[in-house]
């Protein structure tokens, strides 16, 4: 369908401008089938308009032409629409130089068009570039051969707090935490050098307000282009809250595998606390069994306080047990009091004592003169010497 646009008359001659059968005339239908060919193939329609095929002379005779000559416009190499001229008093032979003069300007019309629909469509690309920048959650950048910042999107500013102007030109060094600038240097010396094409690596990028982020940094070299630099482009994605979550569970897989070996180291001495109390147990009650009735009461008396005592911390090793639960579950509770710690340590002596004499070993105590009171948990404290003492006798 075609429609008439625009038009210049002479003075004299009636405008066609507003003429409705020039809007949306279908030329095929028209009778117009030739001009189609003619113009679709590039070649100008020209000559008086009494010897034009029958078909076409109605709808040019009505508008009191009487020779013409139409050039076609083409854009993008399809043909656009058409421009000429009409003579409405005298049948013209339209000279080549008038064609000529006429194809020049259906030209020039035509690369303006194209100049239109390029930029119409550039600025679209644009557009459609902006928005995709400004909804980019990753930072896309370029690296001059400088080692300094070329180009940085959006998300820069938002993700880092710097601002694009003032980061831009500075050495991207510059916001790299110092922990990882030997590997930015080495991975960025690789890409510049040629030695490889593409690069990833993660680190830590220094944030304006202070501190950093975790950064995975993806970058690739740009082939040269002449009279240019070497160049680097790539993306910077934000993977700081899963990296400080991976942090965390490597600690906590550290803390917890730490605690299993602390709890197996427990484990596995347990029996050989226990067996300290119990061997004297087991060797005094032979001795009350074996040679009681020849044994002094004040020695019996003691060996039976030495039992006691080794049956009470028997106990008190198996509480322990249970304590290494509570103390799991953050319910240990300290049962403080106020006792004579020379008590305390003589008690354990005497305990340990016959472990020692087994092993050859002289174990002495020096009570102090006056009472050392302390304000403890006296199981507990029973539980530290006896460790101690245990251990060094072993």
């Amino acid at each position: 369908l075609w429609s008439q646009r625009h038009e210049w008359c002479a003075e004299g001659i009636a405008p066609q401008i507003d003429n409705p059968d020039l809007q949306n005339l279908s030329m095929a239908e028209t009778g117009f089938s030739r001009w189609l060919r003619e113009l679709e193939a590039g070649r100008a329609v020209y000559g008086p308009v009494r010897e034009f095929p029958q078909s076409e002379q109605p709808v040019l005779l009505a508008q009191q032409i009487r020779s013409l000559v139409v050039m076609p416009v083409q854009v993008h190499g399809r043909l656009w629409g058409m421009i000429g001229f009409d003579d409405c008093t005298t049948e013209q032979g339209w000279n080549e130089a008038i064609v000529s003069c006429l194809r020049v300007a259906a030209r020039v019309l035509g690369a303006a068009y194209e100049r239109i629909d390029y930029k119409t469509h550039r600025d679209h690309l644009l557009e459609d570039y902006q928005l995709l920048l400004n909804s980019v959650r990753e930072v896309i950048f370029r690296v001059g051969d400088q080692g300094s910042w070329s180009f940085l999107s959006p998300a820069w500013a938002e993700l880092t707090g710097w601002s694009i102007v003032e980061s831009l030109g500075r050495p991207c060094t510059d916001f790299i935490d110092p922990e990882f600038l030997d590997t930015a240097r080495a991975e960025m010396g690789s890409l510049f050098m040629g030695q490889v094409e593409t690069s990833r690596w993660e680190g830590r990028l220094l944030l304006a307000r202070g501190g950093s982020r975790w950064f995975v940094v993806n970058s690739r070299r740009l082939p040269q282009a002449p009279g240019r630099g070497v160049e680097i482009v790539g993306t910077l994605i934000d993977v700081d809250d899963a990296k400080r979550a991976e942090l965390a569970l490597i600690e906590a897989k550290r803390a917890a595998e730490a605690a299993n070996r602390a709890k197996s180291e427990f484990l596995s001495t347990m029996s050989h606390e226990l067996r300290t109390p119990l061997n004297a147990v087991i060797g005094l009650t032979e001795s009350l069994i074996e040679d009681g009735a020849a044994l002094e009461p004040v020695r019996t008396q003691r060996y039976l306080e030495i039992i006691h005592r080794s049956g009470k911390q028997l106990l008190a090793q198996i509480n322990d047990v249970l304590d290494l639960a509570r103390i799991e579950a953050g319910q240990i509770r300290l049962a403080l009091t106020h006792l004579d710690l020379s008590n305390v340590g003589a008690s354990v002596v005497e305990v340990l004592r016959r472990t020692a004499e087994a092993k050859r070993l002289q174990l002495t105590f020096v009570r102090s003169p006056a009472p050392v009171l302390v304000m403890a948990d006296e199981r507990l404290l029973r539980q530290v010497l006896n460790n101690l003492i245990s251990n060094a006798i072993k």
